[in-house]
């Protein structure tokens, strides 16, 4: 496993919506295993990041650093935000 690492204001986001925790814990769980091949890669202003969806209304947005890409760091994504 790796040493992901979160927000405040994921972790806020994930209490305020108990009613999808699971959810989101297990997405999280994939996209630490499978980091880019889950995510939708971002552009514009949040390039380098990453989106993926839990629900219909609600997706992880998180920052999985190129050198974690290239093979030549530890796979440790950094959880941003949990948008609904």
């Amino acid at each position: 496993m790796t040493d992901a690492k979160f927000e405040k204001a994921f972790l806020k986001a994930v209490k305020k919506h108990s009613g999808i925790r699971k959810q989101i814990e297990q997405k999280v769980l994939q996209i630490i295993e499978h980091p880019v091949e889950l995510g939708e890669p971002l552009k514009g202003d949040l390039r380098g990041f990453y989106s993926c969806p839990v629900k219909r209304n609600f997706i992880i947005i998180y920052l999985y650093p190129p050198e974690s890409r290239r093979g030549h760091g530890p796979r440790n994504p950094s959880f941003r935000l949990c948008l609904g």
